[in-house]
């Protein structure tokens, strides 16, 4: 399964590489892990995949609370996050 994040063009002009690579990084780190969870399960419902909905739409529920509610960006996913993730969820019911 693959993520993309649309470039937002609106005026045509000769592609220069360090804008276009700029912007997507810039945008990149920006991504949302919840909303793309989000696009994750809306995808499952739409093929009729509703038990891979359940277990994305759970995990997130559960890395939510992990998060206290705050939005996080796959650039704050890293080993020192994931342990943290790992240490709380036999703290938990899941």
């Amino acid at each position: 399964m693959t993520y993309t994040i649309p470039l937002k063009l609106t005026k045509v002009h000769p592609i220069q590489w360090r804008s276009l690579k700029g912007k997507y990084r810039n945008e990149n780190k920006k991504a949302s892990f919840f909303k793309y969870v989000d696009e994750l399960v809306a995808n499952f419902i739409a093929t009729g995949r509703v038990g891979n909905a359940k277990i994305y739409k759970d995990t997130k529920r559960e890395v939510y609370k992990f998060r206290n509610g705050l939005d996080l960006a796959f650039t704050d996913i890293d080993l020192k996050f994931l342990k943290s993730l790992e240490n709380f969820f036999p703290n938990t019911r899941l």
